[in-house]
């Protein structure tokens, strides 16, 4: 049954996404051109984003000052911006930092660190310094209202008269007074003066050394193994614990400072971090940092800091900044997995076809089920759509949007309609899915080509052929520059020299989990289990928990793109 309103006293036609005209007996919506339920990118979804707003356990985590959980973990398209949006809709005290907006290139650029990172100096510390610090420096601007000379000198006159008796808090204000007339300064100059200041003491104790790294590019090169440890030793000690333990009791002092304990809360939202904001050479570990320094300012209990972090940047800083003796599990505390289920994904959906239907025809209570109202096989529309995503906003307001399109000028969305969409959709997704994951995994590529021109589903060990895992391996260790920390490379360099059978089983092992992270794939480990998906039971399977026998289905979303057969 097609979409249907009461119209009688509505204009002959709407400028709008629907159009009626008169002499329909049913007053039918006629699917126009340009009709779509939102933009997929939150960012530019104004006028659906904050009405169809759908509630979840991530928002009131964020929203909740008192809750640990401060970075919003997810993939691409699992609503993490929408969730940024809202907390700064929602709330009077917000401020969301654009990572690509702060002179963090300045830092990656500076001739100090690159030296300092040739020769293998941890420079954790200064970057969590420099977090902490800007971040101190927002919560002030925003909880004092301090966005001028003026009002920055009379917040620290206020803040010292209260302590200046406290001896405790000395190291404290003496820390804070450096900055007594500008508080107020733009994050970007905050990044700037710290690095200049870190520099200036590195080149006074290191300016031969400098000099010649400077000038010539081979310098670090050159050094052998004994001079690298004397100079990594000799600027080790500049790169301290004496400023974190100044700004840790500048927390605590701004704590005893609170004026109320009935604050409104503050939120500083630090969003793109995905983006290219910084060099690659430092990204990882400048966000390892981050996720460190911002544990430490729950000693503020009205203020909360959320960060978005997409799933496979987060791998790929545990990839690249793990150190010996460090588990994942440490961060599983601060993060917020978004997930989605069916359930709620209809309820966008629905939310997101009434308004559009109301915004520009009828109050009526117009949902999916009244557009979309062919079945396909034997599922109905919404479930089949579903099956073919990721139980992600974007990919199912990607897939009816897509509909809407070929249905122009019809009064509902028909069997072939959705299966003609599904062609774009499964290039589109694929596409994405490789755009996703190929800064944390290169060989993404190479394991997709695995699973393209086959039957959607096989057993761990039918994925590979004994010539083909060959062809594999050595397509794999040829890109041994470009995909130094990509787990499946890492495994092939490490078994180079004996590839046995049984590694050769594992590798195949491998290639089906990593296949799995990034949701290409489900994995059923043995029989009388169900199928397991990524997104939506657990995010990674290793592979030592896979049978050869386990038995994997390609995901239908790839289907078409990959050219798999039933």
């Amino acid at each position: 049954m097609a979409c249907q309103t009461t119209l009688q006293n509505a204009p002959l036609e709407f400028s709008g996404v629907f159009h009626t005209y008169e002499g329909e007996t049913m007053n039918s919506i006629i699917i126009h051109s340009g009709d779509d339920i939102g933009n997929v990118d939150a960012e530019y979804d104004d006028k659906y984003l904050f009405d169809c707003f759908i509630y979840n356990l991530s928002f009131n985590e964020c929203n909740d000052v008192k809750s640990p959980k401060s970075f919003l973990y997810g993939r691409t398209g699992s609503g993490k911006t929408a969730i940024l949006r809202q907390l700064e809709h929602k709330n009077n005290i917000t401020k969301i930092i654009d990572l690509t907006e702060i002179s963090l290139d300045y830092v990656s650029n500076s001739t100090v660190v690159q030296f300092l990172t040739d020769i293998d100096v941890d420079l954790d510390l200064f970057f969590q310094t420099m977090w902490k610090h800007v971040l101190c420096l927002e919560y002030i601007k925003l909880r004092f209202t301090v966005n001028s000379e003026q009002k920055s000198k009379n917040f620290f006159s206020s803040i010292y008269n209260k302590f200046k008796r406290d001896a405790t808090k000395a190291q404290a204000l003496n820390y804070l007074e450096k900055y007594a007339d500008r508080f107020w300064i733009d994050t970007d100059r905050i990044v700037k003066e710290l690095t200049e200041s870190f520099e200036k003491e590195i080149q006074i104790h290191g300016e031969v050394e400098l000099d010649k790294f400077s000038t010539d590019a081979g310098y670090i090169r050159k050094l052998s193994e004994e001079k690298k440890i004397q100079l990594k030793t000799r600027f080790k000690k500049f790169v301290n614990h004496k400023t974190l333990t100044e700004l840790n009791k500048v927390m605590m002092l701004l704590k005893a400072y609170e004026p109320s304990t009935d604050n409104m809360p503050i939120f500083i939202l630090i969003d793109k971090i995905d983006e290219e904001w910084v060099e690659t050479e430092i990204k990882y570990r400048l966000i390892r940092s981050l996720i460190e320094a911002q544990k430490s300012f729950g000693k503020i209990s009205d203020l909360k800091i959320v960060v978005t972090i997409r799933a496979d940047i987060f791998e790929r800083v545990i990839q690249e900044t793990m150190k010996p003796g460090m588990q994942r599990e440490k961060f599983e505390g601060q993060l917020s997995q978004i997930k989605w289920n069916s359930r709620d994904l209809k309820k966008l959906v629905d939310q997101r076809v009434r308004l559009l239907c109301n915004h520009h025809y009828t109050n009526a209570d117009v949902g999916f089920d009244d557009i979309f109202t062919n079945n396909v096989g034997q599922k109905n529309p919404f479930e089949y759509i579903l099956d073919r995503t990721h139980y992600r906003p974007r990919d199912v307001i990607s897939f009816v949007n897509t509909c809407l399109q070929i249905a122009e000028g019809k009064t509902e969305v028909a069997k072939k309609d959705i299966i003609e969409a599904e062609k774009d959709y499964s290039r589109v997704r694929l596409e994405a899915l490789k755009n996703e994951w190929v800064s944390a995994l290169p060989s993404i590529y190479e394991m997709l080509d695995v699973i393209t021109k086959r039957r959607y589903n096989f057993k761990v060990n039918e994925i590979l052929s004994a010539d083909g895992i060959d062809d594999f391996i050595l397509n794999i260790y040829a890109k041994s520059t470009t995909y130094r920390y990509d787990p499946v490379f890492q495994y092939i360099e490490l078994n180079w020299t004996n590839l046995t059978p049984e590694i050769k089983k594992n590798l195949k092992k491998i290639i089906t989990a990593e296949l799995y992270k990034v949701g290409a794939v489900s994995i059923k480990l043995r029989s009388g289990d169900r199928h397991y998906h990524s997104y939506k039971d657990a995010p990674i399977i290793s592979y030592p928990q896979i049978n050869d026998d386990s038995k994997v289905n390609i995901h239908p979303a790839f289907h078409i793109a990959l050219n798999v057969h039933k």
